[in-house]
């Protein structure tokens, strides 16, 4: 699916995450162009001048990454590369280009490069033993495999059920009718 769409990501992490399919690995490329557009569209909606664009974009980052930690799929993010700076803007390196929390959501953060023609990954940042930080490897699926559980990286994923429409339903008169309990005898107080 080309998108440069919160909204088409957004349905669609759904649909991985109730429907039945055959997919083990979700990638998103690149999320860059995503979280650019969003900060584009609510920088339309509220100006510059203050930093309200930014939380507005933050929003629906927000939501996508909470669907990524729901779905039950390998996730592939990649990101387009920046400088980074330090004080006094002096270039400490590179750095992905996006929403500056998507790190925290993933257990491995890989840094691609390539030198004198082969593909390296340097892990950023890692929750898994076998990724230890600051180590270089050659990149491929095969040393992804013997680095992680091959049988989790190729295991169907689970889906979920959710509350269907009449469920909601009644949720909401349940919560309606302990609320009302609540504020009267509140008010009796």
């Amino acid at each position: 699916l080309r998108t440069v769409s919160h909204h088409d990501v957004i349905d669609q992490l759904r649909a991985l995450l109730t429907e039945h399919h055959d997919y083990r690995t979700l990638v998103i490329d690149p999320i860059t162009t995503i979280y650019s557009e969003l900060l584009d569209q609510a920088e339309e909606k509220f100006g510059s001048q203050n930093a309200r664009h930014f939380g507005e974009a933050q929003k629906h980052m927000k939501r996508i990454a909470n669907l990524m930690t729901a779905l039950d799929m390998n996730i592939v993010v990649t990101a387009h590369a920046k400088p980074e700076y330090g004080p006094n803007l002096v270039k400490l390196g590179s750095t992905f280009d996006g929403w500056r929390r998507l790190p925290y959501v993933f257990d491995v953060v890989l840094e691609l490069v390539r030198e004198r023609k082969k593909h390296l990954a340097r892990v950023i940042k890692s929750r898994i033993n076998t990724f230890p930080d600051g180590q270089s490897f050659e990149w491929s699926y095969e040393e992804m495999k013997n680095r992680y559980d091959a049988a989790t990286l190729e295991r169907a994923a689970a889906t979920i059920a959710l509350a269907t429409p009449e469920q909601v339903q009644r949720l909401e008169q349940l919560l309606d009718r302990k609320s009302t309990r609540l504020n009267s005898s509140h008010l009796v107080i």
